[in-house]
């Protein structure tokens, strides 16, 4: 069974720009499949690579306090403190 690599890229210009250079290959048959393209994604040349991945709480700060419940914290409901302290 021959094997395949799939390796992400963009076509421009009449040209197939790969993302990395494939292994081990010196020449091969190839087949390209074109994508949608994702109006809200940037194109993989347009992004930084030193960017840091930003984490949970940085991602979610903008719906940290967004829910009004009007309960502060569950202690004001004693069903929830039944037991608590006690082995």
């Amino acid at each position: 069974m021959k094997s395949m690599q799939s390796i992400e890229g963009i076509y421009r210009n009449g040209r197939v720009e790969l993302s990395e250079t494939p292994k081990e290959v010196k020449e091969a048959r190839v087949i390209v499949t074109f994508l949608e393209a994702e109006s809200d994604a940037p194109a993989q040349d347009e992004t930084d690579d030193e960017t840091q991945p930003e984490s949970f709480a940085e991602v979610a700060a903008h719906l940290i306090g967004s829910v009004k419940s009007g309960v502060g914290d569950l202690s004001t409901n004693k069903k929830h403190l039944e037991g608590f302290g006690r082995d």
